[in-house]
């Protein structure tokens, strides 16, 4: 199976996409379909990819989406810092070293508009991502060590 997913497509994550397991549908995240994301250049392929991790895990509005990343690696003598990379994607790295997570610009936008307008905190903001990933709770948890 294959599957394209235009670069102005993943600015947001506004999709859910479910598989026919043989009896009933099931959600499954970006990566299992095999996308796979190219940092650095837009979206557009790079020449000299350099593989990130294939569990990568995004914190959007619309969820919790797990996608395999490729950083760019054309200029090995000098090259873009992984960190800079996610940036220019407006994903907010949640590690300095190593990122494995991050929180979209529109994710944080959001808690900062709802924290300032409806004195909310950061639990039940987390909590609320969770719960439109996994309403029912039926997945894994989701928990990251460096």
């Amino acid at each position: 199976m294959y599957i394209q997913v235009h670069c102005c497509a993943l600015k947001s994550f506004t999709f859910s996409l479910q598989k026919w397991n043989g009896k009933f549908f099931e959600k499954v995240g970006l990566a299992v379909l095999g996308l796979c994301v190219q940092l650095g250049h837009a979206g557009t392929p790079c020449p000299c990819p350099l593989l990130g991790p294939t569990d990568f895990m995004v914190f959007d509005v619309s969820g919790v989406h797990t996608v395999a990343i490729d950083f760019c690696n054309c200029n090995p003598i000098q090259p873009l810092d992984r960190r800079v990379q996610l940036l220019q994607r407006r994903w907010f790295p949640a590690m300095l070293t190593r990122p494995k997570t991050a929180f979209s610009f529109d994710c944080l936008e959001t808690f900062h508009e709802l924290t300032l307008q409806g004195k909310g905190n950061l639990f039940d903001f987390y909590y609320t991502i969770l719960r439109k990933t996994d309403n029912a709770n039926r997945g894994k948890s989701i928990v990251r060590r460096s």
